[in-house]
């Protein structure tokens, strides 16, 4: 659950964070406030593949986009209007190897979010490093964590739990495992959870072959799916990587919703930006956000009817 700490100021806040680092969750504060200023409960903002450097300039991609910018404008038009319950990002955090000032720099973005009481939760790509994540403070380490290795994290929202896996096999190494005990402790968990509907968010991607037939995407997906497809509360899947946004509905229901990038795309005619999730009853609103509005995909609506 959210830690509640007072009302604090950005210079106290970014100071405090080092002490802070390894030991409090960061993404998990959330400020006291007027009840006319709290968040919708219904509704989440995602990001993926934001890809912060240490420094500000750094200019990521082919196209040589600036990742800091963009991913501090998609978070100012985020938290404009009524603020979101959470914000939720799917992997590559960081830009090459995930190094500690990588996650510092990260974390002075992620502020502008918390500090306005929207809790920031991410889950781990193949740029990131799972050991200077804990050591930035971006999250909690846990004292037993649910599964070695693995930074895991469930998401309590009023109408949906929200389960965020770790798809990191090694530190820029591209292709994706979760491992036969994290997709062990998904099915506990899920059989654990209430009756609420369950959305998923892993950074890897299902079915990425390249040109020499190896796989980019979660090498362990076929395991995956013959835990998942079988758990009907379980009725979407959220994914990254690929920095392309796309979605699509499986046979046996499922949806399949590929994030855009923050920053860079891999194909300059695909967009990047971030993505407005509201919580119904019985499926989701999504409204895709492009950096550049003028893109014919720009405010793009995707209708989720839970299976």
């Amino acid at each position: 659950m959210p830690i509640s700490l007072p009302p604090i100021s950005r210079r106290r806040f970014l100071h405090g964070a080092a002490a802070l680092a390894g030991t409090t969750a960061l993404p998990q504060v959330a400020w006291a406030m007027q009840d006319d200023e709290r968040p919708d409960p219904h509704r989440l903002v995602l990001f993926s593949d934001t890809h912060i450097d240490q420094s500000r300039a750094t200019l990521g991609g082919n196209q040589r986009v600036n990742v800091y910018d963009l991913f501090a404008r998609c978070i100012r038009e985020a938290m404009a209007g009524r603020k979101p319950a959470y914000a939720l990002v799917c992997g590559d955090c960081a830009l090459d190897i995930g190094r500690t000032r990588d996650y510092e720099q990260f974390l002075n973005l992620a502020a502008r979010m918390l500090e306005q009481g929207v809790p920031v939760h991410c889950v781990l790509g193949n740029h990131d490093n799972t050991e200077n994540f804990f050591e930035a403070g971006v999250a909690r380490r846990p004292e037993a964590p649910p599964v070695t290795n693995k930074h895991v994290t469930v998401v309590e929202t009023a109408r949906a739990n929200w389960v965020l896996l770790d798809s990191l096999q090694e530190t820029s190494v591209v292709p994706g495992r979760l491992g036969e005990p994290q997709i062990d402790w998904l099915a506990q968990t899920l059989d654990d959870l209430d009756d609420k509907p369950v959305n998923l968010m892993v950074h890897h991607n299902f079915d990425w072959t390249q040109r020499d037939g190896s796989n980019w995407g979660l090498r362990d997906a076929d395991a995956f799916f013959e835990v998942v497809s079988p758990a009907r509360k379980v009725k979407s899947i959220f994914f990254g990587h690929s920095h392309n946004w796309q979605h699509s509905q499986r046979d046996d229901g499922l949806y399949l919703i590929n994030l855009p990038p923050t920053g860079y795309v891999f194909d300059r005619a695909r967009p990047n930006g971030w993505v407005d999730c509201h919580q119904k009853t019985d499926g989701l609103d999504l409204r895709l956000n492009c950096c550049n509005r003028r893109h014919g995909q720009h405010r793009e609506r995707v209708e989720i009817e839970y299976r």
